[in-house]
């Protein structure tokens, strides 16, 4: 292989993993961003380019999770996640290559993972995956829910959960019943509102037989447990599945595939595992359900960084209990390949409950061409490719991407300044009150009579606002920075950034220094050359040096 087929995989590689680290992270906090099946397509194919140039280092696939960020607890045996595929394919591949043997199955329901701990029938700690070496303590959130039970020292591992009937009284909150179990568990205070189950599937250090047996144990102490079955061979799993795939809709709780393990525990010790998951047990998912509909019309979206995004309009449809009204497509590249036009009927997938995207066409009903997009849907402004993706490079001088990084600068994680909508910023920028993110932090210096003004806004609305920017002039310092908006740098490069400096200025003044070299584990070079490109072009900088 050539240096230029090298590179262009690093940087394929580069792009691939810093989404499926994100996705990750916001999977290990109970929220899924992309579907399952999409999710597993880039993870298949970052192994596809690891066999080519080679295992990395900082791979995700080397991680079981994302790493925790709170109290890290030490697992006394790592909690792995499990190998998956999709249907009777998958299946025919784990028992050819794990043979003759009783398999236990099970629903996968579709929760969070835990473990808990018991000091004489009480229980001390449940803590959750984390990364699989570590997890972190949630137990003032299920200590109500799980049973003391007999005078017994053990750890028991299983999922928490959410059942439909308690999903559908909150439901207005959260678009899944997972997303509402991790809202309840990740807050520092008692979410009684949002009522949660658990449900035991394995006993840490099993001095039993077979795995049939220690489940009958947990049972025996008023724990609930997974529904088994068994199955001798590839029939029995099949049918298991097909009789659950067709009967889910009917459980009172969701589930997404069902789980297969081996019965004979001694055969668990001999199997062992991989860096991230047994070889004795596996997942098989369900497919994504789909729907077909009609295309209606493709709007162009600009994102904060001027990427281009298109987006299907579709003919509204139904998908397990949601209604579908637009679809994103990945890119330009694939609106082109594909040939995306109104008219056309198109399969909608609804993976991981969330994410709807185009599955494939159905049926091509216009028979013209896309047209090659050249200029920004908003500003006009000449287009430029960059990787994969086309770009917007007019920056602030384009309308779509001023507004939304005016949306990211009061946005919780940033200056967290409440009240300000995309349509009020908009409002305020066509009244010319603020140019740059900066001015907003000066918004409280207006006349009252003119926020007065404003439709919607009583004297109450202009206090709140006013009280809120005072605050935003005190945030820490890695709020400020993910404030920035700056290009490569998330919300956690903003955290490891804000423990290297002491002030926004000494990040400022380090960034800008011809002979600052950037040492920071974690913060690459792409990272340093977006910080200083932003320090440089982005002048208001300066003002807001001033204020802070």
């Amino acid at each position: 292989m050539n240096e230029n087929n090298f590179q262009t995989l690093k940087i394929e590689w580069r792009k691939l993993a810093k989404a499926l680290n994100k996705y990750n992270q916001a999977y290990a906090y109970g929220n899924s961003l992309i579907p399952d099946d999409s999710y597993d397509s880039i993870k298949a194919r970052l192994q596809e380019i690891e066999v080519i140039i080679g295992p990395q280092k900082s791979s995700p696939l080397q991680k079981i999770g994302h790493e925790v960020d709170r109290k890290a607890i030490v697992h006394t045996v790592p909690m792995l996640s499990l190998d998956h595929g999709y249907g009777n394919e998958w299946i025919a591949t784990i028992c050819k290559r794990v043979s003759n043997n009783e398999w236990i199955a099970e629903h996968k329901i579709d929760g969070i993972a835990i473990e808990l701990r018991y000091i004489n029938g009480k229980l001390s700690q449940a803590i959750t995956r984390g990364d699989g070496k570590y997890g972190y303590d949630v137990t003032m959130h299920v200590q109500d829910i799980v049973p003391i039970i007999d005078k017994e020292n053990l750890q028991v591992r299983g999922e928490l959960y959410m059942t439909w009937k308690n999903f559908y009284s909150i439901q207005n909150l959260f678009a899944t019943p997972r997303n509402a179990v991790a809202a309840k568990i990740m807050s520092k205070t008692n979410q009684n509102h949002i009522k949660i189950d658990f449900m035991a599937h394995e006993l840490v250090n099993s001095n039993y037989e077979t795995y049939a047996q220690s489940i009958q144990y947990i049972k025996s102490l008023k724990l609930q447990t997974m529904p088994t079955y068994i199955c001798k061979n590839y029939n029995d799993i099949q049918q298991f599945f097909t009789d659950v795939q067709n009967l889910r809709n009917d459980l009172e709780y969701p589930i997404d595939g069902i789980v297969i393990k081996i019965n004979d525990l001694s055969k668990w010790k001999q199997l062992g595992a991989h860096l991230t998951a047994p070889r004795y047990a596996f997942a098989i998912k369900f497919m994504p359900q789909t729907q077909h509909t009609e295309i209606k019309d493709i709007i162009m979206q600009v994102g904060k960084f001027g990427t281009i995004t298109p987006v299907a309009i579709l003919k509204p449809i139904e998908i397990q209990g949601s209604t579908i009204s637009k679809a994103t497509i990945h890119n330009l590249e694939e609106l082109y390949k594909k040939n995306y036009q109104p008219k056309d009927i198109v399969q909608i997938a609804k993976a991981g409950d969330i994410i709807p995207y185009i599955q494939q066409i159905v049926s091509k009903n216009s028979t013209e061409t896309v047209n090659i997009i050249k200029q920004c849907p908003v500003c006009k402004s000449i287009i430029e490719k960059r990787n994969s993706t086309w770009k917007c490079m007019a920056g602030w001088n384009c309308e779509a991407q001023k507004l939304q990084r005016m949306s990211h600068f009061v946005s919780k994680k940033a200056f967290d300044i409440k009240g300000l909508g995309e349509k009020i910023l908009q409002d305020f920028i066509k009244q010319n009150w603020i140019k740059f993110p900066v001015d907003i932090l000066n918004l409280d210096l207006l006349n009252d009579k003119q926020l007065h003004l404003r439709n919607g806004w009583q004297r109450k609305s202009v206090e709140k606002l006013q009280k809120s920017i005072m605050h935003a002039r005190k945030r820490p310092l890695h709020n400020v920075i993910y404030g920035l908006c700056i290009e490569n740098i998330g919300y956690d490069a903003s955290q490891i950034l804000a423990k290297n400096f002491d002030s926004l200025q000494h990040f400022v003044n380090s960034f800008l220094s011809e002979n600052y070299i950037c040492d920071i584990a974690k913060i690459g070079p792409i990272m340093v050359e977006s910080i200083k490109n932003f320090l440089i072009k982005d002048m208001w900088i300066e003002k807001l040096l001033k204020i802070l």
